[in-house]
């Protein structure tokens, strides 16, 4: 919950800038609220660029959040989402380039709790797949806002024994 209320805090002030048309949250559970009510709040008010569950649902998430303020501040965002559990900048990249390769005028990017899921701690792919995404969404749009959300790493899965 206090990655919830982090997040809002983020969004409140993303949003209190300059103001974007067409925004693009890219993440995991920790942008979609996996185990919170959030998951599927206002998913309609949100594009979920994934197809629905085997229930027919989208994902609405920390995004539909977001929307929800804007929509209270008397702000008109366009709010896209594109999220898979348990993955990291280099799986969306790699995956799901082709659904985000748009010109969006501000995307959110949300990696791995632990940076990298095989070598926790280690920001290597954190920082490869940040720059190739600026650069695949500069490409698109020069102007585009690129915001790194970046989460708290598990203690347990960063310090080993031996450090």
């Amino acid at each position: 919950m206090k990655y919830l209320f982090g997040t809002i805090g983020f969004l409140i002030a993303l949003s209190c800038g300059a103001r974007a048309d067409t925004i693009l949250f890219v993440g995991n559970s920790f942008t979609f609220g996996e185990l919170a009510t959030a998951k599927y709040y206002h998913a309609d008010k949100v594009r979920d660029l994934n197809p629905p569950n085997d229930r027919n649902q989208t994902i609405g998430g920390v995004p539909a959040i977001f929307k929800e303020f804007t929509r209270e501040a008397n702000l008109s965002y366009d709010v896209s989402l594109e999220t898979v559990g348990g993955k990291g900048l280099d799986f969306h990249y790699t995956e799901k380039l082709p659904l985000l390769d748009k010109p969006w005028d501000a995307v959110v990017l949300q990696s791995y709790s632990t940076l990298d899921e095989d070598k926790p701690g280690n920001p290597g792919l954190l920082s490869e797949y940040t720059r190739k995404f600026d650069t695949a969404l500069h490409a698109r749009n020069p102007n585009v806002k690129i915001y790194l959300n970046a989460t708290w790493s598990r203690a347990d899965m960063t310090y080993t024994s031996d450090t």
